[in-house]
């Protein structure tokens, strides 16, 4: 790979830095795996030699931070000299890094299908990972973006994670272009808004047909980028799933597997699942099993919803969270508040002829939210759609979160001032409340 930050001027320090601090050694191929406290964050500095963060490439003599429960790795292929600050729940160095010189291997075999597809000019691969919870799938999509975007390749990154989206908030899937590295202290950093299209769960289950049309819908997009967009259409994409392999999860990656037009499949740590791959998806997409990384964690339930909270918290706050959202005001006379997807009426209620219609449409249909005081803490979707029954069509243009109810308004919390550009509201079951 081209290396590039490392090689980089010195970034001096913006802070003082503090006192104490424990030098790490790393020889070649080995990596220091950490999980910070919950109750205080962890500094890593770059001393010497060359190192990475799940694919970006850290500056020498700069002190990144890493919050309060972060987990996360850094790798080197070549020795560095690390100096770290903060308490951690575990520390420890480790030379089984097996995986990443396996994932490494497979950047190198996606950057030469890119450069075939350039001098052909045709379509780059399509790549989609797959695998059990905690498998680290997010980890090795990281990965491949950033490794990609460091050969100055610019592929497209899809999550269709509802459950842990690294694009946007809690309940949505998206997709956005990207042109560098994900930063090692702000995350994913784009050159343009992405296209988020908000499903309203955390669980594909709530309503698994909705989450199969919205991810039809979303890949409709992504094609249409690609269409006028070359260097993303020549990247290809790498799509990033849902840890449910299960029944109707399995059918979703074959979904999105099918919506996307993948030719390439990563399954991590799931015998079974790559079997059942082979056997049912054609035989131009090539599925390849790879190794989980002995530096993953399992996350319970308490540590996935922290997660969500902190990127909604990041979303109104800044990743660095040094912005103050903003207060807006939406008249009830003006706004109108939306869920997708109702329970079917059973057949017998249904009048003659109508049954059919009632079953096809249920899982998508707007039903009308009255603005009171169970809309406090939900996130809310402006929809880009200009009328109730395409909400379900169109992505949104942002976010915002109610604060409070009052007899003609509802008051929220919004990145940027000014009247929202859209006065149809999707309401989520994703709720957030700042602190």
């Amino acid at each position: 790979m081209t290396d590039t930050a490392a090689d980089a001027e010195e970034v001096p320090e913006v802070e003082p830095e503090p006192e104490g601090g424990q030098t790490v050694q790393l020889d070649d191929f080995c990596e220091l795996r950490f999980e910070a406290l919950s109750t205080s964050s962890f500094w890593v500095k770059l001393v010497e030699g060359k190192a990475e963060v799940f694919g970006t490439e850290l500056v020498r003599q700069r002190r990144y931070h890493f919050p309060a429960g972060s987990k996360a790795a850094v790798f080197t292929f070549s020795g560095c000299e690390l100096k770290v600050w903060g308490e951690t729940e575990s520390r420890y160095t480790s030379k089984d890094t097996h995986a990443v010189t396996v994932y490494v291997n497979c950047h190198a075999a996606l950057q030469q299908l890119r450069r075939q597809a350039q001098e052909a000019r045709r379509r780059g691969p399509r790549v989609l990972v797959c695998g059990p919870k905690d498998a680290g799938k997010t980890s090795l999509c990281r990965q491949l973006v950033s490794w990609a975007t460091r050969e100055k390749s610019k592929p497209i990154y899809v999550d269709v994670d509802v459950g842990q989206s690294q694009i946007s908030v809690p309940g949505t899937m998206g997709a956005v272009p990207v042109r560098k590295p994900f930063d090692i202290e702000e995350g994913l950093e784009t050159e343009q808004a992405p296209v988020l299209f908000q499903f309203g769960h955390t669980n594909p289950q709530a309503n698994i047909n909705l989450y199969f049309y919205m991810m039809n819908r979303l890949a409709e997009y992504v094609n249409k980028r690609c269409e006028y967009d070359q260097d993303a259409n020549y990247a290809g994409l790498v799509i990033n799933t849902c840890g449910w392999i299960k029944l109707e999860g399995y059918d979703a990656i074959k979904q999105c597997a099918s919506a996307f037009e993948v030719d390439l499949i990563f399954v991590i740590e799931s015998e079974r699942l790559y079997n059942d791959l082979k056997r049912d998806l054609p035989s131009f997409v090539k599925i390849v099993t790879l190794p989980k990384s002995r530096g993953v964690a399992d996350r319970g339930q308490e540590i996935r919803q922290e997660l969500r909270d902190r990127k909604v918290t990041e979303y109104f706050k800044g990743p660095l969270l040094s912005l103050s959202p903003h207060r807006i005001s939406m008249p009830t006379s003006a706004f109108q508040f939306y869920r997708l997807g109702v329970q079917a009426l059973p057949s017998s209620l249904l009048p003659l002829g109508h049954e059919k219609s009632e079953r096809e449409e249920h899982w998508r249909r707007a039903v009308r939210v009255l603005p009171d005081r169970s809309l406090l803490h939900a996130l809310l979707g402006v929809s880009q759609a200009t009328s109730s029954d395409q909400l379900a069509d169109y992505p949104v243009y942002g976010f915002c979160v109610v604060v409070d109810v009052l007899n003609d308004s509802v008051v929220a919390l919004a990145p940027a001032s000014g009247t929202p550009p859209s006065n149809l509201m999707l309401v989520s079951t994703a709720t957030w409340m700042m602190s």
